[in-house]
């Protein structure tokens, strides 16, 4: 699976995968291409062909690369600028980038070094192109092995690696060529070369590059006899350990160390006694043999707790007497003394299925096998800090499935001893169903200093070197031991990967540059890119609305910087849009600057749907807008001062991170329900019901989104109250037309539920939400909702009516009606209240008729509680806890106007009573059929707790 389905429809993807449907896999890189189509650091040239190795020279700042000189027809070393020309000009528009001439290269029939000849009788590794006598057609055996082990001898590939000498102010470069004569005597013979350029003070960089010193040649050269399996450096003292094979095919193979100009070598048959003692019984022979050990690349490393210095090297180890190999590691002193006294031994690690921890995933060849790592062997070696790391390849035809394999990286420790093991393995996405990352032929790290010692980003080059047309960059974080998906520090794991039309020779990273430099690896041309590290795994929030004037929106990643830019506030700025042939799809009104906060942390404001080109959801069409990012800046309150702004629009270098940012409907909020079930929109001003218990508000409406965190991400649905900030609440997603929110924050210290102080023992009853004005009860509550955390959408005319605690009475009279009295006077100052159905200050008109016992019977009278505001309530909680209030009913005598108004009363019977659920009914005599008149009855509502009480003129009768 590359995504996790929620509930709204979206994805949360998985580790290094995105897209509106997690069906784009996270680049980690990319190259820098303007509005034209034209990229800022691409250039393909035909005088350097297929490039073996590329390495970045830290003094100098330039990058050196082992290619074939087309010109010359031979191996050779050449020195590349990859930070000039910094800019250049097409379409009359300035950017940043090489533009069509490329890096800075010099001019490779005057300026760089001569390139290396093989000797009389023998041909180099250059194929197809090679212009000493008889090699027009030759290729040395070992070339064959990307593809064919027989041909090859179980290599795969012929070793044209490069070292430095960094022991000086002017680096040494070490480059090496195999040389293959079947006609002679000594089959084979390698040579080991020595460059040296010149300080360029007062000299331009075409006159100091390598080999300057010695008239373009080699300033020191070693010959030997045999094949050069692998060599690096000891970049401290620049001397080289080098391990060969015999030219009889015969002999064990050696390692040998030269000193710094080449000379005084020093050689012993390497010596692996741990490989003797664990196959010894099986295989006596296989320590000793000629193809024991099959080292394909070696790098130099230094341990951190002694300082000492190592070349360690790595391939593939015979451990059974057919000639079935593992993947091995052998390190060896690279500080002169310890190498003599060593001869030959040094650290050994081979993953032969021994135990566990020695064993290879399956994955990483694609099957499961008994005799697990036989079909691959390690042929790429990086290191950072601590640890060391080390790609594998295999080959289709090693097995039936192996074209299934996939590349892996193994970690391991720098100051490993003979006994350990890998500390930890990750597999990529390889052949069965995944992305043909597989075989890993170059690495380049780039260090993070805020990730800490080990941290940082390695860049590998993989993919099948018999697929002319492919290659891939996986980009992997270290930093740690932790492989899980979600780590987010002390990592190891797989992040990115970009696809190209060509496999690669050389990768190397150029801080200067934000960026790598990859060379393609082609027998007829050489590419070299430039790509940007900066690289963006989430936005937060990742969908916005629709019809938004602009959301700011967070955008981490790694590799950010802020450059200084002309005519710009913004050193960076984003653009919203959609990818197009013509680029038409990304408008200048989703153009905007970006607020730089780290190397791992932007801001950018997102636009509406419309500008950015994208279709809403109501029309069925892209939900969705793609993000650009440019370190070119954004100009001074949208205009340039040099200008208008279609030029400054039109330079701007882009970079494509296949990371998108979701568009919404905005939702409406239909109806509430406060928990009646009728959908009702009444509750306590204190945030509960009239039981008082805590209120969740149900809202009813959609389309909402699902982004209450309980599927694991972060928690972006909320409430807010009356506009108020403060009162923001996490929300609950119940379905796509259904949100529930509580109104308050419960508590529980008084034993029962309450909203927030209301819980505390001995808190007086009735405590307002603390947002409320004044602490009075508002009928026209707004509720809003946010569904990404930073856009909130109003309620509008649905709105909440929050009522206070009781504070007079409400009567309604049977006369009363919805259109008001018939034959009845109304108040002309107080008018009908509540619709008609409330008679307060009502006059009612009733005929003087006596019952039996001579009194005068009323109608039925229902007495309720009302808030401040004169809201019917059914809350008769009093202050001190006791639910009930007793309503008293009387004549008022005041009031009143008739002739019998002061000795008139209400009948004994029934004129009190105590209210349930805040409500209660009378039914009233008068004491005796007064005469004609206006009389006033009065109802008095008393809390049963303390005793206040109200005294309420409730109804005036004609009689």
């Amino acid at each position: 699976m590359i995504n996790i389905p929620q509930e709204d429809g979206t994805c949360a993807c998985k580790d290094g995968w995105t897209g509106e449907g997690c069906e784009r896999a996270t680049p980690g890189i990319s190259k820098e291409r303007r509005r034209d189509g034209t990229y800022g650091y691409s250039f393909t040239t035909e005088a350097e062909r297929g490039v073996g190795a590329a390495i970045f020279d830290p003094q100098k700042k330039v990058l050196y690369v082992s290619v074939y000189d087309a010109a010359a027809g031979a191996d050779a070393v050449f020195e590349v600028d990859p930070l000039n020309p910094a800019t250049f000009t097409a379409s009359s528009l300035t950017s940043r980038g090489w533009g069509v001439a490329g890096p800075h290269r010099a001019d490779g029939a005057t300026k760089q070094p001569v390139a290396l000849a093989p000797d009389a009788g023998y041909c180099g590794t250059a194929t197809g192109i090679q212009t000493a006598a008889g090699c027009s057609d030759g290729t040395h055996p070992r070339a064959h092995g990307h593809y064919n082990a027989t041909l090859s001898g179980g290599w795969y590939s012929v070793f044209r690696g490069l070292a430095l000498d960094l022991s000086g102010p002017l680096t040494g470069v070490f480059g090496s060529l195999n040389m293959h004569g079947a006609a002679q005597p000594t089959p084979y013979k390698f040579k080991i070369v020595k460059y040296v350029g010149k300080d360029c003070t007062g000299s331009s960089w075409d006159d100091c590059v390598i080999g300057s010193a010695s008239s373009r040649n080699p300033s020191y050269v070693y010959g030997g006899n045999g094949t050069l399996d692998a060599m690096a450096s000891n970049e401290v003292t620049g001397q080289v350990v080098y391990k060969f094979s015999p030219h009889d095919g015969v002999s064990p193979g050696k390692v040998g160390m030269l000193a710094a100009d080449l000379s005084t070598s020093t050689e012993f048959h390497i010596d692996p006694t741990l490989m003797d003692t664990r196959v010894s019984g099986t295989c006596p022979a296989c320590a000793t043999h000629h193809e024991a050990l099959r080292f394909e690349t070696a790098m130099y490393a230094q341990t951190a707790l002694d300082g000492k210095n190592w070349v360690i090297f790595a391939g593939a180890a015979r451990m059974e007497s057919d000639g079935t190999s593992y993947p091995a590691l052998f390190k060896i002193s690279a500080d002169s003394s310890a190498f003599t006294t060593g001869q030959g031994t040094g650290q050994e690690m081979y993953l032969d299925g021994s135990s566990e921890a020695l064993k290879l995933p399956s994955a990483c060849e694609g099957v499961t096998d008994a005799k697990q790592g036989r079909h691959t062997s390690f042929t790429s070696l990086t290191k950072h800090g601590s640890y060391g790391y080390a790609g594998t390849s295999g080959r289709d035809a090693n097995c039936d499935g192996c074209e299934h394999r996939s590349a892996c990286v193994v970690m391991f420790s720098l100051d490993y001893n003979s006994l350990d093991s890998p500390t930890k393995v990750i597999v990529f996405e390889g052949g069965d169903g995944g992305l043909d990352e597989k075989d890993v032929w170059a690495a380049a790290v780039e260090p993070i200093t805020e990730m800490g010692a080990d941290g940082g980003f390695i860049y590998f080059a993989v993919g099948d070197r018999s697929n002319s047309g492919f290659g891939r960059i996986v980009k992997v974080m270290i930093g740690g031991t932790d492989t899980a998906s979600t780590c987010t520090s002390g990592c190891f794991k797989r992040v990115g990967t970009f696809e190209e039309s060509a496999p690669f020779g050389g990768i190397v990273h150029v801080a200067d540059l934000n960026g790598i430099v990859s060379l393609s690896r082609s027998f007829t041309n050489t590419t070299y890119t430039k790509f940007s590290t900066a690289s963006v795994t989430s936005i937060s929030p990742q969908f916005v609305s629709s019809t938004t004037s602009g959301t700011i929106v967070t955008i981490r990643g790694t590799g950010f910087y802020s450059p200084w830019n002309d005519e710009s506030t913004y050193n960076v700025s984003c653009r919203f849009g959609h990818t197009s042939t013509l680029d038409s799809d990304f408008q200048e009104e989703a153009w905007s600057g970006a607020i730089y906060v780290s190397s791992t942390e932007i801001r950018c404001t997102v636009p509406s749907a419309l500008d950015s080109m994208t279709s809403t959801k109501t029309n069925n069409r892209q939900t969705y807008t793609e993000l650009e990012v440019s370190f070119d800046g954004f100009p001074v309150d949208g205009v340039p001062t040099s200008g208008s702004l279609n030029p400054y629009w039109g330079k701007s270098m882009w970079t494509r991170h296949n990371a998108v940012v979701f568009y919404y409907d905005e939702p409406i909020i239909a109806s509430f329900d406060v928990g009646h079930g009728d959908y009702g929109n009444k509750v306590l001003f204190t945030g509960e019901n009239e039981t008082n218990a805590p209120v969740t508000l149900r809202l009813f409406g959609g389309p909402f989104i699902d982004s209450d965190g309980s599927d694991g991400g972060p928690a972006r649905l909320k409430c807010r109250y009356n506009g108020d900030a403060t009162t923001d609440v996490a929300a609950t997603f119940v379905a796509v037309n259904q949100l529930h929110c509580p109104l308050c924050e419960v508590s529980n210290a008084s034993g029962v539920d309450r909203c927030g102080a209301h819980g505390t023992s001995g808190a007086a009853q009735y405590i307002p939400l603390p947002w409320l004005a004044g602490g009075q009860p508002k009928s026209d509550v707004d509720v809003s909702i946010t569904m990404n955390g930073v856009e909130y959408h109003s309620s509008g005319s649905t709105v909440l009516h929050l009522y206070g605690s009781p504070h007079g009475l409400s009567v309604i009279h049977p006369k009363c009606t919805m259109d008001g009295f018939s034959g009845v006077v109304t108040d002309s100052t107080l008018g009908v209240l509540n619709g008609g159905r409330d008679c307060r200050h009502n006059l009612l008109s009733y005929p003087g008729n006596a019952e039996a016992d001579g009194t005068m019977k009323l109608d039925p009278v229902e007495v309720s509680l009302a808030d401040i505001n004169g809201t019917v309530i059914k809350n008769d909680m009093g202050v001190g806890g006791i639910r009930g209030f007793k309503i008293t009913a009387a004549v008022n005598a005041t009031g009143s106007e008739g002739s019998s108004r002061n000795i008139l009363t209400l009948a004994p019977g029934g004129v009190e009573r105590t209210t349930v659920n805040g409500t209660t009914t009378f039914e009233l005599s008068l004491s005796f059929v007064p005469i004609q008149g206006v009389y006033e009855i009065f109802f008095t509502g008393e809390d049963c707790t303390d005793g206040s009480t109200w005294l309420e003129p409730m109804l005036m009768m004609l009689i």
